[in-house]
């Protein structure tokens, strides 16, 4: 075998992988070059201000959410978002369809009449919150000086709280209303009447409250009242007639009186459950139409 018998084979070997290298290089850089995936740009939120005006009436569609400032009307209009009445604000509305929430900031007001609202009502220390023929598909919940619920419906709770400071009119007024959750009410002047409530009712450091001709489905408990509670009978009328002869408020499940300061006065009052009385410092009023139909014990035996 001659040199040239050996050279040449390794020659064409070395060429072999040149011409594959180079077809391999030409091949990538034809080829695309990869992308990173798109992302796709998020809408910033519609926001309609309504500043001491009225936005046009029915049947416009406000897409988005509306912030209330200084004092707004909103007549027969659909919003596809939230209302947010701003600090100081007040917002009028009648015919309202929201399909958000209601959102009520620091020292702001809302009066809402013949109204449906899609979510719910929530308040950072509002001043006033008026509901009168609404439909509220979920929960009434924060912080508001006075809340007057009126002939409306509300799907969830009701959890409020009153400044502690015992002012007049302050508390939560709940009439002619029906509420699918537990009803729960801290401090303030409470008053129920003619109510349908489907789960329970708490009154916690209230100054003064009266539940009359209502019926709770659940248990009824009022603890640490700074003031006079009655629970039954009838209901002064704010233009200052009353009913003498008022229909039983019935409760579902116990009444619990607990740590009261002020003694409890019960009557025309129908109890499926039991009458629990612990660490109050007075004995409650019962009176003689007060049905019970469990145990009572501690004060009330």
């Amino acid at each position: 075998m001659t040199a040239r018998d050996t050279v040449l084979p390794v020659v064409l070997g070395r060429a072999r992988r040149a011409l594959a290298a180079a077809v391999v290089a030409s091949l990538t850089l034809a080829a695309p070059a990869a992308t990173a995936p798109a992302v796709a740009a998020t809408a910033a939120p519609v926001v309609t201000v309504c500043r001491d005006s009225d936005l046009p009436y029915w049947p416009t569609v406000v897409a988005g959410d509306v912030h209330v400032v200084g004092h707004c009307w909103l007549t027969g209009l659909v919003v596809t978002g939230d209302v947010v009445v701003t600090p100081g604000a007040v917002l009028s509305a009648d015919g309202l369809r929201l399909q958000g929430d209601l959102r009520l900031r620091g020292g702001s007001s809302a009066w809402v009449r013949s109204s449906r609202i899609g979510g719910g009502v929530q308040a950072e220390g509002a001043a006033e919150l008026g509901l009168d023929g609404v439909r509220v598909a979920r929960s009434v919940r924060g912080r508001i000086a006075e809340t007057t619920i009126e002939s409306t419906v509300v799907a969830g709770a009701v959890n409020v709280a009153a400044p502690d400071d015992g002012a007049p009119g302050q508390g939560l007024h709940l009439l002619r209303s029906t509420v699918g959750g537990w009803v729960n009410v801290h401090a303030g002047h409470d008053d129920i009447a003619w109510s349908t409530l489907s789960r329970g009712l708490t009154l916690s450091w209230t100054r003064s409250a009266i539940v009359s001709e209502s019926t709770v489905l659940g248990d009824v408990t009022v603890r640490r009242a700074a003031g006079t509670v009655r629970l039954g009978g009838w209901r002064w009328h704010p233009l200052g007639w009353s009913r003498p002869f008022a229909g039983p408020t019935d409760v579902g499940g116990d009444l619990v009186l607990e740590a009261n300061d002020a003694a409890p006065v019960l009557t025309t009052l129908d109890v499926a459950g039991d009458l629990l009385c612990t660490g109050s410092s007075r004995a409650p009023e019962i009176a003689d139409d007060v049905v019970v139909a469990g145990a009572r014990t501690g004060r009330c035996s």
